[in-house]
């Protein structure tokens, strides 16, 4: 298989001249319930032991314990290997470390309430004079050094290591085929450099003779090539409307805001046809009155890989793999440009429909396979479990969860119905001169395929609703679809009328508040629900409630235009 470059991932070194990490703070934890009250970071805890670097060294054992320091606490992990979202090798790494040198890179860590998570674990402390030693002697290099520039300024970074961007709300409806460098980016490890000349995958696993490998070259000649049009969105896009929710917190990143959904135009060819010609009886898996006893799953793994070695990897049915009307496609352009490095290439495969992270990047590996991956970024990452679930009372305790549990708790494949007004700007303001209307703009879509009934707009907050009009979609995207492959999204635009006494306001000179809402409903009738409320869960996943829109239209000002923004998305 082709190879990655190899990384230096981490290096004892001498002293170093700063401190890594946050500037020290002390301040009572806790401010919500569960955590106890004491002072953290550069804070010596009196109620604990104080220990030595040697003795916290000691206590480093995949199997047994994992301790760690973080700015001058001593903390025992061990019961937290299962649960930590960024996986069980991760935090192995950091035994007997500081954090602090990890999480000057996972800048994503140094949030309030992970740090007060973090103190419940907290065993004792270590002297000010080990605690400085402990964040220097320990250099770890950051792996992302060589990821791609992203040049778009719109494209808002999420996290920075690894990179996750999603772009400027206003801009989504710009264009039916959002830019490749305006398109949203989801990562999980280094981005890896891969020509295109040297890729090659390898597809085995049951109901296969044996492995083949395939080159780029005999996928574009060999198979007959399709281009798609598809929506792809992160399974946590709007994950921030679940923090601090009923004093619930998220912890896994990214932690999107709206506008992890993108669509492009993809190329390359059916998965199915090059399942058929490594050996897999595809009709027999398709036409067929009940499932296959042992072929169950697909699996993808990726070239990108963590700092301990784990590669990315997730699996789908495999009657989405072989169903000829699923469009599950294996993919080198995007948008009719050879597929960008931070979009997975020079292949990945693409999974219309399905939650953004089964559309692998890097594509290396496809397995036939009985169960589902077990890889975290499939088995753990991506469930949505039930809103009395906690990540504190349950999934920080992994290891603890009962089968029933986990049941409860599916892992995402199918996205929901969702839509977004993306135009005017979250808490903008736009003119009301003379206005009689406010205009708005949005996307929507239903990741089941069935496409979008309509979508409804409201600027009351939903009292009162009105069907928005549907942009036409271009030719090569209307001749191709069909009931059950409406894969890419549906752009949106409607004039609200303003009721009298708000244009009374106006034309008196009063500014009004608006509350811009979207409600979309697709052709199998599955409507976005009003609130978030009743669909929490401790993973951030699938989130589509009503997303709201306050804007002030100022009567001084040209109607409808837009007069000013806050930065960012809100």
């Amino acid at each position: 298989m082709a190879a990655t470059a190899t990384r230096k991932w981490a290096t004892r070194a001498g002293v170093a001249a700063a401190v890594f990490g946050m500037p020290a703070a002390a301040f009572c934890a806790a401010d919500h319930k569960g955590y106890p009250k004491y002072p953290r970071g550069h804070v010596r805890r009196p109620d604990l032991p104080t220990y030595t670097i040697e003795e916290v060294k000691k206590h480093i054992d995949a199997e047994t314990q994992v301790w760690c320091t973080y700015k001058g606490g001593v903390y025992d992990a061990t019961s937290f290997l299962m649960g930590h979202p960024g996986g069980t090798g991760r935090l192995l790494m950091a035994g007997g470390n500081d954090l602090a040198i990890f999480w000057d890179v996972y800048r994503q860590h140094y949030q309030k309430h992970v740090l007060d998570f973090l103190e419940t674990y907290r065993i004792g402390n270590v002297t000010p004079e080990d605690a400085l030693k402990q964040e220097t002697e320990f250099v770890f290099n950051n792996p992302f050094v060589d990821d791609p520039v992203r040049p778009d300024p719109d494209l808002l970074h999420t996290t920075e290591y690894p990179f996750n961007g999603e772009p400027l709300l206003k801009r989504l409806h710009e264009n039916f085929y959002t830019p490749n460098d305006l398109h949203y980016v989801r990562l999980h490890m280094p981005v890896p450099d891969i020509e295109a000349d040297d890729w090659e995958v390898e597809v085995s696993g049951l109901g296969l003779p044996g492995p083949k490998i395939y080159k780029l070259k005999e996928l574009q000649t060999k198979f007959q090539q399709r281009s798609l049009s598809c929506t792809l969105q992160c399974a946590g896009n709007r994950r921030e409307d679940f923090q601090d929710h009923g004093g619930h917190f998220i912890f896994i990143a990214p932690q999107w805001r709206v506008a992890a959904i993108s669509n492009a135009s993809y190329t390359g060819v059916y998965l199915r046809d090059v399942l058929k010609d490594a050996g897999l009886d595809v009709d027999a898996l398709t036409f067929t009155d009940k499932p296959h006893p042992t072929i169950k799953h697909v699996h993808f793994e990726g070239s990108d890989v963590t700092e301990d070695g784990v590669k990315y990897g997730v699996s789908i049915p495999i009657e989405k793999a072989v169903n000829p009307v699923g469009d599950t496609m294996i993919v080198w352009e995007m948008n009719g440009k050879p597929l960008p490095r931070d979009h997975g290439g020079p292949v990945r495969t693409l999974v219309p429909g399905h939650v953004g992270n089964k559309s692998c990047k890097f594509l290396e590996y496809i397995k036939i396979c009985t169960g589902e991956s077990m890889r975290p970024w499939h088995l753990k990452s991506y469930r949505n479990f039930p809103p009395d679930f906690s990540f504190e009372e349950h999934l920080s305790k992994w290891d603890k969860l009962t089968d029933e549990q986990l049941a409860k708790g599916p892992i995402c494949q199918l996205m929901p119905v969702q839509s977004l007004i993306t135009y005017p700007p979250p808490q903008s303001v736009i003119g009301g001169r003379d206005a009689d209307s406010v205009k708005v703009k949005g996307i929507s879509w239903s990741g089941n395929g069935v496409g979008m009934a309509r979508v409804d707009v409201s600027l009351d907050g939903g009292q009162h609703f009105t069907a928005a009009d549907f942009l036409p979609k271009p030719p090569e995207v209307v001749e191709r679809e069909m009931w059950g492959r409406r894969w890419s999204w549906y752009q949106f635009e409607k004039d609200i009328k303003l009721p009298n006494e708000l244009q009374d306001k106006l034309q008196r000179g009063e500014k009004i508040e608006l509350e811009l809402v979207s409600k979309g409903v697709d052709n199998g009738f599955n409507v976005q629900p009003e609130s978030v409320d009743p669909y929490y869960n401790p993973r951030g996943c699938v989130v589509n409630s009503w997303y709201r829109v306050p804007v002030t239209m100022d009567p001084k000002e040209k109607a409808n235009t837009l007069v000013s923004e806050v930065k960012g998305q809100d």
